[in-house]
């Protein structure tokens, strides 16, 4: 209910609910149904996310937003629906069996599961996981309603149709785990069953025919998603999916140790164990005293043995003891977590603990059961709620823009909302870590090569965006040459088609950096690229609507089967009985006092500071403040207001930084310094390169900064201390707009694709660590400038052994290439390179400088720089004396 919403950086990634769902409703505004692609992100190259991600409750709450309501509160409604539906199916399926008051302790036992909570509260970004909740009963329910000893009804066919449907469409994963309980379930309840005597009934094939229909017909309606996401798995980075950390080896809860959490109240806090992810002790205490009570009283033995058996089998998934399972079954290792299997587990302890109640268990007529839930109740309420986190990212739905969503990506190395990379097309080599919008360049092409004379401006080619949708982009393109071959800033994935002529043709990818690669001859061209999709995206969309006209029919054969059974109303009866009209009027009042909840906690967003800040621990997406900066006595100061003159800049200039602090009190002095993104984003070491910037002291009210003329365009970032780094805040600074010609007259080598080096030298900055410092310019238009180049330093000895190497694009990829202005010098270095052995006192060494193209390896130049190791400075102070080698 806060302002913004609940920040969960430090064991999950809140901000992707922002970005998906913006960009989900980006895509509806556009009517692209189903959506794809999600195009402000990777930088603003684009990249099929939703191609490959199960996203229905995004889109619900996208849907939200799209018809008027605020997105971030159309967030929040979507998540507190997910809270309700949860607990609304699982008293469902639990009412059969269990009774009002049962099912009623189930379904807040199933609410509060603490892995539940955990989705929202701690792990944060796993909204489609926290909406599977509500699938899993839901499908138990109707698969029982629609196996009974007598003719499958149409409305439970229905029911389980859209609940298996739904499952998929809301987190594929999820039903990859819940599928062998759902056929396990589906064989028990075949089994089982009982046939009243004397009229026949259906066999046991029919109603497992009717079941195995049923699920077909879910996997028809929901084929536009799983069908493309598995047919086209080869044409995207999933390589690293399941190696490192998200290996399942490293995620298995132990019995005696992270299984329960053994406290009495949880505890949400964020440990390298991931203790929180966990099952609760009094959830633990009460399904195995429900699980013995139930036994005991020997009442619907089927179902007791059905939850009991399902609680056996998750917690058995969970542990080390089904390794053996995890690697025998391949798809199995795509979950990733073996922890995941908390949520299977959530349905049986809840089950077992609403037995607790059972209204079957107590004397008719009596109040017990429900004193026993309310009390039970009570106790998993205050074990579960008592410690839950409300930490805030102060962000309101304005913030959420493509820049905000590209400057959260430059933090923290993600690319859209992907750890890995996931759902890259292949073609993009190497990983993009910035884009020409956040870069402040106007989209443009890039030139690979040209054929024929120029223009006296040796301009080839020259381009204007004139139109921009989540899949289409339009562009005016003036070609100066006979025939020239360029690229646009688009990742060209499967699916993209040049559609300026009749018959639209497949674009291509650069190997040089995956974007989109067109040819046109001398002329003025008008080109379209549009996202068309493929066939396997057209095939499953066609059986999917086939499936949902079959389910239109179903619908409406159920409506007009209702019609005719449903008893004719007497006019002299009341609609409504005095019960039932009370809870409609007190359902009506809480729905009111919540939506004017809601509308304050709004009012409450718009009276955050406007200022822009990035947490560099904790809250990565730019959010508003006030900060909060200690001092070395104790105090702190807190900042309200930050502003900058101009916001805008070239590098060499300088700008005014204004700060506002709460009360006007205002620290003395503040030291402020441009940073750069965490060297844990990137691998690259601060103190060699980027802006080579000294910190500026003044008073805390201005302070006058300059941008160093190396400085390269882009995004910037102010961090402010007062007493020490390690309490610092950091703020946004303004946006490098271009680098001035600024190259030195000092030229050690012009390789082949017009990139200079004017000065390279190796500094020895730790006993492990050997960094090779470098400065680059591009010196011609007419070269290839649609690379994303790597370039690789192999440091060898006299003998030729090779001593270290190096490899990496130009400042760690947030200086590519395609970027570099003309004329501009670009300050580089690569760090953290393991040497051998240690070079000694007047060595003479060599180093190769190879740039080569990520995706096929293949070279483009090269050459041989000779120096003398140093050891009084433990550098060389310049390699030079280039020699050929290729």
């Amino acid at each position: 209910m806060g302002p913004g919403i609940i920040n969960t950086h430090a064991g999950g990634d809140s901000p992707f609910l922002l970005i998906r769902t913006y960009e989900l409703v980006e895509n509806l505004r556009a009517g692209n149904f189903p959506a794809r692609w999600m195009p402000d992100a990777a930088f603003g190259l684009g990249y099929p996310f939703f191609n490959y991600y199960a996203a229905l409750p995004y889109y619900l709450a996208a849907v939200f937003n799209v018809i008027g309501i605020d997105l971030i509160t159309a967030i929040k409604l979507t998540q507190t629906l997910g809270m309700a539906a949860a607990a609304l199916t699982m008293y469902r399926f639990a009412c059969g069996f269990l009774g009002h008051s049962g099912a009623a302790l189930a379904a807040v036992a199933y609410s509060l599961a603490p892995f539940h909570l955990v989705n929202i509260y701690v792990r944060g970004d796993s909204l489609s996981e926290f909406y599977a909740f509500i699938w899993y009963p839901l499908i138990l329910w109707a698969m029982g309603a629609l196996v009974r000893p007598h003719v499958p009804r149409i409305r439970p066919y229905i029911t389980l149709t859209l609940a298996l449907s739904g499952l998929l469409l809301t987190h594929n994963v999820s039903a990859l785990l819940f599928a062998p309980f759902i056929a396990a379930y589906a064989l028990a309840i075949l089994l089982v069953r009982t046939r009243p005597a004397p009229s026949p009934q259906p066999g046991l094939l029919t109603h497992a025919l009717v079941l195995l229909s049923a699920a077909a017909l879910a996997m028809g309606l929901c084929a536009w998603f799983w069908l493309p996401a598995l047919g086209e798995t080869g044409l995207v980075q999933l390589e690293q999916q399941t190696t490192g950390y998200f290996n399942y080896a490293n995620h298995f809860r132990s019995i005696n140790l992270n299984l329960i959490q053994w406290s009495a109240l949880f505890s949400y806090q964020v440990d390298p164990a991931l203790s929180a992810i966990a099952l609760s002790l009094p959830h633990a205490l009460l399904a195995v005293l429900g699980t013995i009570v139930w036994g005991i009283r020997n009442r619907r033995r089927g179902m007791w043995l059905a939850m009991l058996i399902g609680l056996i089998v998750s917690t058995f998934m969970l542990t080390p003891l089904s390794t053996i399972v995890w690697r025998t079954l391949p798809l199995l290792a795509l979950a990733q977590f073996p922890w995941r299997y908390l949520s299977v587990q959530a349905v049986f302890v809840a089950v077992l603990i609403g037995s607790l109640a059972d209204e079957g268990w107590h004397t008719p007529g009596k109040s017990l059961p429900a004193l026993v839930g309310l009390a039970l109740s009570a106790i998993l309420a205050m074990s579960t709620l008592w410690q839950l986190p409300n930490e805030r990212l102060n962000v309101q739905s304005a913030d959420i823009t493509p820049h905000t969503i590209q400057l959260y990506e430059w933090q923290t190395g993600n690319i859209g909302t992907t750890i890995r990379a996931e759902y890259l097309p292949k073609t993009a080599q190497p990983w993009p870590r910035t884009g020409p919008a956040l870069l402040g360049q106007s989209p443009s092409t890039y030139l690979i090569s040209s054929a024929g004379a120029v223009d006296a401006d040796n301009i080839a080619i020259n381009a204007t965006l004139t139109q921009r949708t989540p899949t289409q982009q339009a562009w005016q393109i003036d070609v100066h040459a006979d025939q020239v071959t360029f690229t646009l800033p688009l990742l060209a994935a499967p699916g993209w088609a040049d559609v300026s002529t009749s018959s639209p043709t497949a674009v291509q990818a650069y190997s040089g950096s995956g974007w989109a690669m067109l040819t046109r001859p001398r002329g003025s061209h008008q080109v379209v690229l549009a996202y068309i999709g493929t066939s396997l995206q057209h095939t499953s969309e066609r059986i999917s609507i086939a499936a949902f006209v079959v389910l239109l029919l179903l619908v409406a054969m159920a409506t007009v089967q209702r019609i005719k059974t449903q008893p004719r109303i007497s006019i002299k009866k009341p609609l409504l009985s005095r019960k039932r009209l009370g809870i409609y009027v007190a359902t009506t009042a809480l729905a009111s006092v919540t939506i004017l909840i809601w509308a304050s906690t709004i009012s409450l967003v718009h009276r955050l500071p406007s200022m822009k800040a990035i947490d560099s621990d904790f809250r990565l997406f730019p959010h508003r403040g006030p900060l909060v900066l200690p001092t070395a006595d104790g105090r702190t100061y807190t900042l309200t207001q930050a502003s900058l003159s101009p916001p805008q800049i070239r590098a060499g200039d300088a700008f005014t930084l204004m700060l506002a602090w709460a009360g006007n009190v205002a620290p003395i002095t503040l030291t402020a310094k441009l940073e750069l993104p965490p060297p844990s984003a990137y691998a690259v070491n601060q103190r060699v390169f980027r802006y080579h910037a000294d910190p500026v002291i003044g008073d805390g009210r201005q302070l006058n900064i300059p941008i160093a003329p190396q400085a390269f365009p882009g995004p910037t970032l102010i961090r402010l201390t007062l007493t020490d780094d390690r309490d610092s805040v950091f703020i946004i600074g303004p946006t490098v707009l271009d680098t001035p010609p600024n190259a030195p007259t000092q030229t050690v080598h012009v390789f082949s694709n017009g990139i200079a080096l004017h000065q390279a030298d190796l500094v020895d900055t730790s006993d492990q660590d050997l960094c090779v410092r470098a400065q680059w310019s591009r010196t011609s238009k007419m070269t290839n400038r649609a690379d994303a180049l790597q370039v690789s330093f192999r440091i060898m000895d006299v003998q030729g052994n090779l001593v270290a190497q190096a490899d990496g694009q130009p400042q760690a990829g947030l200086a590519p290439t395609w970027s570099w202005p003309l004329g501009a010098v670009i300050e580089d270095s690569y760090c953290g390179v393991p040497t051998r052995r240690r070079l000694q006192a007047g060595e003479a060494v060599s180093v190769q400088v190879i740039w080569y193209r990520r995706q096929t390896l293949e070279e483009v130049d090269q050459v041989t720089l000779h120096g003398q190791w140093v050891d009084i400075h433990r550098r060389v102070v310049e390699l030079g004396n280039p020699s050929k080698t290729k």
